[in-house]
């Protein structure tokens, strides 16, 4: 039987009233939880390489911090299932926004406005997600260069002025998300724990069978492990592939303006799904395709910078089009996934991004050590054009699961 078609074309006042307060409440949350996280990735890198790592060594570090979510992604993702979105992201925080919040805001979403479709909220979460991210990396690399010499008594390094910002957003985001973020559909309490936890083997069997038998989620999970094997790497390796060519006691906050461009591109690339889905006619999955391929082209181009100009353009289209394909992914993806099973499926699909991610950073990261990070960048734009193949399928998927 066909699914009917919801609305994808509203603004949002157009949604109920509850819908509207629930949408801006998790927007302003995804602005300060990102602009936490855009503070730390500013200047990671370059604190590593200050304190004499080489670039296999920090794609080794980056994969055991990768590999620690990895872990936990699935079976917290179970719990949240089992025992509420929020008490586990209140817990575990940095391993589970897919799993919880995410999986918490779609939810309610689709019960407070089950006519309309996900993917312009999702749209603008994004949208906010990214404005933190990039609005942080621009203060992260202000604060290492104007300050972060005053601090040195103290113990505290230039590079390591910004980790302390990114704590106190932490503590922000704490309390916001405990008073602010209301979930009803779980009740929380000794019983309802101790049984999360006993089900929580049958909970990720059980969601793990459902995904990988569903056609259009297997398909979706290749994809995204392939594109997150190209992108870590990239968001890895692109600070030292561009330091060179820079110069002066500025470089910090001019890597930091580049950051700022990278993730504000990326956030108005999610004004290009809509027209990329109207061009298709709809049909969300060869939006997503095409989207796909022209980042791969995007990723390819970049790997040919040799001037600071040349690449700030590049990563600005790159950027848009990456920004461009999380809403009709995550909009087909959770058209697929039952209630039951949202938490756990979407920890899946960050277990197989943080599993790509990491073979990418080990794999491609030796590549970029001993050959050269413009061929590692270009061995990444082949991963992301094999994503883009992938998607191309999922129309067929959908058109089976609809004659079931």
């Amino acid at each position: 039987m066909k699914k009917p078609m919801m609305r994808t074309d509203y603004k949002l006042t157009d949604l109920p009233p509850e819908a509207q307060k629930h949408s801006r409440i998790f927007r302003l949350h995804r602005f300060i939880d990102a602009a936490s996280v855009g503070m730390f990735s500013v200047v990671i890198i370059l604190l590593l390489q200050d304190r004499g790592f080489g670039l296999f060594d920090i794609s080794v570090l980056l994969a055991v911090f990768s590999g620690t979510g990895l872990l936990l992604e699935l079976p917290l993702g179970g719990l949240a299932d089992g025992i509420g979105r929020k008490p586990v992201f209140m817990g575990v925080r940095m391993a589970l926004m897919s799993g919880t919040l995410a999986a918490w805001f779609v939810e309610r979403f689709k019960s407070l406005a089950p006519e309309f479709s996900t993917q312009p909220v999702l749209a603008k979460n994004q949208f906010s997600g990214a404005i933190g991210l990039a609005f942080s990396s621009i203060l992260g690399g202000f604060i290492a260069d104007f300050f972060g010499g005053n601090f040195s008594q103290f113990g505290i390094g230039k590079y390591e002025l910004p980790l302390v910002g990114s704590f106190i957003l932490g503590i922000i985001i704490f309390f916001y998300t405990h008073f602010l973020i209301i979930e009803t559909s779980h009740k929380l309490d000794g019983k309802a724990i101790k049984r999360g936890f006993t089900n929580l083997g049958n909970i990720i069997a059980d969601a793990g069978h459902y995904g990988f038998r569903n056609k259009t989620i297997a398909t979706m999970l290749m994809g995204a492990g392939c594109m997150s094997l190209a992108f870590f790497t990239f968001q890895s390796f692109w600070v030292p592939f561009v330091k060179p060519m820079l110069n002066g006691e500025f470089a910090t906050s001019i890597i930091g303006f580049l950051t700022f461009g990278l993730f504000l591109s990326q956030a108005m690339g999610t004004m290009l799904a809509k027209p990329a889905i109207n061009l298709c006619r709809g049909n969300m999955a060869k939006a997503l395709a095409g989207l796909t391929f022209i980042s791969a082209a995007g990723l390819l181009a970049i790997s040919f910078s040799s001037d600071i100009i040349y690449f700030a353009l590049t990563l600005v289209l790159f950027s848009l089009f990456i920004g461009s394909m999380h809403s009709p992914y995550a909009s087909l993806f959770h058209d697929n996934l039952p209630n039951d099973k949202r938490s756990t499926l979407l920890s899946l699909v960050s277990l197989v991004e943080r599993l790509g991610g990491l073979v990418g950073l080990l794999f491609i990261g030796y590549i970029a050590e001993y050959f050269s990070i413009p061929t590692a960048f270009q061995i990444g734009s082949i991963f992301i054009l094999v994503a883009g193949i992938l998607y191309l399928t999922l129309p067929h998927c959908e058109r089976n699961i609809s004659n079931h």
